[in-house]
């Protein structure tokens, strides 16, 4: 065992940010270090883009919010259901309020839904610092509170703890603008872990700017090519600038290692684009089942059937999706003009077929053209 002198040196190079001075001293010794300081050791290499353990998981012991901190690297290497369950474990398992709030507060960012049964059932959370009231104000929605509170502590120290914590803040809440400026001033310091740049480009996608989202997702995919959020967001990127080859490519990825509604329905879109109507009408109709996605799969399979010329079909779907229940006038509208144009793009007469009716009116053979239009239906 380590003398503790030589441990607490790089306790101390962790708390003053010194975090290439924190690994280096910490990998050399590491499985000779406590669980919990092993735990800086690797926060240490993640912050600086250093090597980070492949066996990460082995140091979990969910006892404190460093635990919830070290997730991410799992959620960018693509392990999500191991993401997720980390701070439910920790919320069970650790004793300490600061571990608690972390836990609540990452829970609330990807399942805000289970969030507030299991906020309302805990009771209150007794806040004993600056920290752990400012974590205490987003989980209640005090969301320009938590930020002042955060800035306050930026203006003594920035460690990135502090830092990843706004981010989150201002990811959750759609400050893109906040966020991506924060990532740039980070990116000047040298302070850009995978983490920051995963944000950024989050943040400049959402602001409209694709190419540089693009940019940053595709240096992300080569380190991280299991992270579904990073290829399913590349394709709605190439989806986007209507590079729908590419965005294909990492839609086929996306479902190859998680399976989601969303997917199949972007994939759906882009092989609508790139003219596999059938395969499109497939996506849309695994669809069928998902209650947030009846309206447009169903209506979106009725545009597939018309490509393939299957007009009746196309039809009689939207003549029930427009008498079905959840159906109001906007998109019953939209769905009257859709029947409209099928049945005159159906009745279009084709061009050899128009040929044909002027060889016959040039024969003066007009009666027969009446009984072959009554039999097409072209009339």
């Amino acid at each position: 065992m380590l003398p503790q002198k030589d441990i607490q040196k790089i306790i101390d190079a962790y708390q003053e940010s010194n975090f290439i001075r924190c690994a280096q001293l910490g990998k050399g010794v590491y499985y000779e270090l406590p669980n919990e300081v092993r735990k800086l050791v690797e926060l240490s290499s993640f912050y600086t883009r250093g090597v980070v353990s492949e066996n990460l998981e082995t140091i979990f012991d969910y006892k404190s919010y460093l635990d919830i901190i070290l997730s991410k690297i799992l959620f960018l290497r693509g392990n999500i259901n191991k993401y997720r369950s980390i701070p439910y474990n920790v919320l069970s398992k650790s004793n300490d309020n600061l571990s608690k709030l972390y836990a609540l507060k990452e829970i609330k960012m990807f399942d805000e839904r289970n969030f507030k049964n299991i906020y309302i059932n805990l009771g209150i959370i007794k806040t004993l610092s600056e920290r752990e009231e400012y974590l205490r104000m987003f989980l209640e929605n005090d969301y320009n509170r938590a930020i002042n509170s955060i800035s306050n502590i930026l203006s003594t120290t920035s460690h990135t703890e502090i830092l990843l914590d706004l981010a989150d803040i201002w990811y959750y809440t759609g400050q893109y603008k906040e966020l991506s400026e924060l990532c740039l001033s980070l990116y000047k310091q040298n302070k850009m872990n995978d983490y920051f740049i995963y944000l950024q480009a989050y943040s400049y996608f959402s602001s409209g700017k694709i190419y540089e989202s693009i940019n940053l997702l595709e240096k992300l995919v080569k380190i991280y090519p299991r992270n579904p959020n990073i290829t399913y967001n590349l394709s709605v990127s190439y989806y986007r600038i209507g590079n729908f080859e590419r965005a294909l490519e990492f839609i086929n990825s996306t479902q190859s290692i998680h399976s989601a509604p969303e997917i199949n329905f972007l994939k759906g879109l882009i092989l609508y684009k790139i003219g596999k109507f059938e395969e499109s009408k497939n996506e849309f109709i695994s669809l069928q089942f998902h209650e947030e996605y009846k309206f447009s799969s169903e209506y979106n399979i009725s545009i597939c059937e018309y490509k393939l010329k299957r007009y009746e079909s196309a039809i009689s779907r939207l003549i029930n999706l427009r008498n079905s229940n959840f159906i109001d006038k906007k998109n019953s509208d939209a769905i009257n003009k859709t029947i409209w144009y099928i049945k005159r793009e159906s009745r279009k007469i084709p061009y050899a077929l128009t040929f044909l009716i002027l060889l016959l009116l040039s024969s003066g053979v007009g009666i027969l053209i009446y009984f072959i239009m009554n039999y097409l239906g072209l009339r």
